[in-house]
């Protein structure tokens, strides 16, 4: 576990890296709850 929350700062800069290099090779699609949906449309500006 972690002692301080600041042992968290940083840690994700290694991961930061250009859009050029960026992998897109898994695909992502969005599972709707239609019981809940409003059709307020959020998801398909989301998506």
């Amino acid at each position: 576990g972690l002692k301080s929350v600041t042992e968290l700062v940083g840690r994700a800069l290694p991961n930061i890296t250009s859009h050029e290099e960026l992998t897109y090779l898994h695909k992502v699609v969005s599972k709707i709850d239609h019981d809940l949906c409003i059709l307020c449309g959020d998801c398909i500006i989301a998506c």
